[in-house]
């Protein structure tokens, strides 16, 4: 019998943190000058995987239009449909007051995390052991061996490859045998009349086993298959309470361990990563086997691994683009990003590619390019609409894997596209954003109500709508989006049993929260942000193991200690509170960060001469003074990148002019006067 086991696609993990240059006015009864500067456009995950990229200026973007998004899905929900946003003709969303949340206490915690090895662990398996019945172990008895135990068959029919001999039985109604090249492949026993299931499993011992529901082609619910026993419980498909009418016994099976394993990524990683152990053991060739491992140990934050694992599922079948869109988001959350972008363009440019594939393959090609160091929004949303147009038809396929699958690719489309508009040189962006995350919006509700979908997949729009506003330097109300995080995240996080998958989906939360917090700080709400950015500290500290292989993991949390810090010393002038901050966000940001992971400079070096103010306010100038040289020292390697403008240098110099002069060294005071005023001619030109 063949099986169509239904696979609900994984949330991918594409989830962003607005990295901001720090801006604010001067300081200090010693005339020292904070850095003032625009807001970058890279968001966290973009700090997670690659560097930051300086925004142009706002009066300098360019009008455009965003694509329309296609709105054939299958019974699409209410306002799929709607006019597509554009920038000449934008519909903003109203969105309700964010939900007040408790804060957590006004204090960082955490140091750096140590770059250990982060390992999965597979979850105890069962062990197998065939069923068989009166004798006969479908896989390994020959047909010689049946009919010297059962006679001669009733009934012989020929099929393709081998015959299906029926025999009486008392105990049921028949036993039918298919016969696979002299071998027995299966055993069919009709029952007389239906039974629950409960009872049927209850009676073959297997009550305590986990079960993968199977479904036909039009996603009909047809039974449950036990893997570690090869057993098959099919349904009757006139009751409404499943009730077994045929127990099929089959030899044990890579794939039933497989299907399982899709439902177990879902949620239960070690579980997952035990079935797929079991199915490598059963079928060490079988590429699919790789490819999920690769996946759940990337998501389980084991980089290494994970391409270890996607390299070898590519290896096994190298026409399978699949396999090399796994690899390519393992190497994109492991910095290597012009790797993950040639994996993805691999595909995208592979001949003979089905529909559903090439679809996949552009909305990976766009995630790439916009998560690169270099980011190009404009190509990046071109893939995402060419993923959108070839996944609406599949939308609607009967076929409810393909149809799934296609539907995911719309959401993933859609919510790249938000990310790109956000992140991008585009007008309008405060309501044609959250227009594409109404589509998406859409098309999760539609895949939860219709699909059996999970509820990570509102997580996901959530984490996706903060990523793209957390892009915009005059961002809208995130209120709806901050109180589903808080409260659905939450809920996720604390119902979650496995504890690979409950780190994961903290660090995504907290990932998403620090977007909220850069959102409310761009909109002048200094007291949300606090709230918000202490809530996204309590979330990275319960996600730490899942993110132990990512190389810019210290990065992202010091950038955020420093970002809270900064509003205590900006916004409310409490310099002791903000150094308390600061403490913890400087070693994080002093961590070393692979240069293919490298972020930006010029913001990095901004950020130690600020943070430098409030050392000196606090009468601790030799740390001042240690900060400002070092922010310097990355400033002016900007400047000569031709990164930064040269006149940006004239704050750390004017700043540690007068640093020196305080301490009694003239000479050094002089040097850094002269070159304040030099690099402040060249703005003057």
């Amino acid at each position: 019998m063949r099986r169509l086991i239904r696979r609900l696609v994984p949330i991918a993990v594409f989830t962003f943190l607005a990295a901001v240059r720090f801006a604010a006015p001067a300081i200090g009864q010693q005339g020292l000058e904070t850095l003032s500067a625009e807001k970058d456009k890279r968001s966290a995950s973009e700090i997670l995987a690659a560097a930051a990229q300086s925004s142009a200026d706002q009066s300098d973007r360019q009008p455009a239009s965003p694509p329309a998004p296609p709105t054939d899905l299958d019974s699409p929900p209410s306002g799929a449909t709607s006019t597509a946003p554009t920038e000449t003709d934008p519909a903003g969303a109203e969105t309700a007051d964010a939900q007040s949340a408790e804060p957590a206490n006004d204090a960082p915690s955490g140091e750096s995390l140590p770059a250990e090895q982060a390992t999965l662990s597979p979850a105890e398996s069962e062990v197998l052991e065939s069923a068989n019945y009166r004798g006969i172990v479908p896989g390994q008895t020959s047909r010689e061996s049946l009919h010297e135990q059962w006679g001669d068959p009733e009934q012989v029919h020929r099929i393709p490859g081998g015959v299906r001999e029926t025999y009486s039985s008392d105990a049921f109604e028949f036993v039918r045998v298919t016969v696979i090249e002299d071998v027995v492949d299966s055993l069919a026993l009709k029952l007389r009349g239906s039974k629950p299931v409960g009872e049927i499993a209850e009676r073959l011992e297997i009550t305590k086993l986990e079960s993968v529901d199977v479904y036909n082609d039009e996603g009909q619910w047809l039974g449950l298959i036990y893997p570690e026993r090869g057993i098959l419980l099919v349904f009757d498909s006139q009751t409404e309470q499943p009730r077994a009418t045929q127990i099929v016994i089959e030899p044990i099976t890579a794939e039933s361990f497989l299907a399982r394993a899709e439902v177990r990524l879902n949620g239960r990683f070690a579980a997952c990563l035990a079935d797929v152990q079991q199915a490598k053991q059963l079928a060490p060739q079988n590429s699919r086997c790789h490819a999920l491992e690769s996946e759940v140990l990337r998501r389980a934050g084991d980089l290494e691994r994970s391409i270890e694992a996607a390299q070898r599922a590519i290896e096994l079948a190298p026409d399978e683009m699949e396999h090399r869109l796994t690899l390519s988001r393992a190497l994109t959350l492991s910095g290597e990003h012009k790797l993950a972008v040639q994996f993805a363009r691999d595909a995208v440019e592979a001949r003979g590619v089905p529909p559903l594939t090439l679809a996949k393959a552009h909305c990976r090609l766009a995630d790439s390019l916009a998560l690169a160091p270099d980011p190009d929004y404009r190509q990046a949303i071109k893939h995402h609409m060419e993923a959108a147009k070839l996944a609406g038809p599949l939308a609607k396929d009967r076929d409810p894997d393909v149809r799934v699958e296609a539907k995911r690719v719309l959401l993933d489309s859609y919510l790249g596209a938000a990310h790109d508009i956000g992140h991008g040189h585009w007008q309008k962006q405060s309501t044609v954003v959250p227009r594409w995350i109404e589509q998406a919006a859409s098309v999760a509700d539609d895949i939860i109500r219709n699909e059996h979908g999970s509820e990570e997949l509102r997580l996901r729009v959530y984490e996706g709508a903060l990523s793209a506003a957390a892009g915009i330097a005059q961002p809208p109300d995130p209120g709806p989006w901050v109180d589903g995080i808080t409260e659905l995240g939450g809920v996720l996080v604390r119902q979650s049993e496995d504890e690979a998958h409950q780190a994961h989906l903290a660090w995504r939360v907290g990932v998403a929260l620090a977007d909220a917090t850069e959102i409310e700080t761009a909109r002048d709400h200094a007291p949300r942000a606090t709230q918000l950015g202490n809530m996204a500290m309590a979330y990275f500290s319960q996600g730490e193991a899942a993110v132990r292989q990512l190389p810019t993991r210290n990065f992202v949390r010091g950038w955020l200690c420093y970002r809270i810090g900064a509003i205590h010393a900006v916004d409310r002038g409490d310099h002791r509170q903000a150094v308390s901050w600061y403490r913890h966000a400087v070693p994080l940001l002093e961590s070393p960060t692979p240069p293919s992971a490298a972020y930006d400079g010029a913001s990095q070096g901004e950020t130690f001469v600020s943070m430098a103010v409030s050392y000196w306010e606090l009468g601790q100038r030799d740390e001042a003074l240690r900060l400002t040289e070092q922010g310097l020292e990355l400033m002016e390697r900007a400047a000569v990148d031709g990164k930064l403008e040269k006149p940006a240098l004239a704050v750390p110099y004017g700043n540690l002019s007068r640093m020196h002069k305080l301490m009694g060294d003239v000479e050094e005071s002089e040097k850094f006067e002269q070159l304040a005023e030099r690099v402040e001619a060249m703005r003057r030109r």
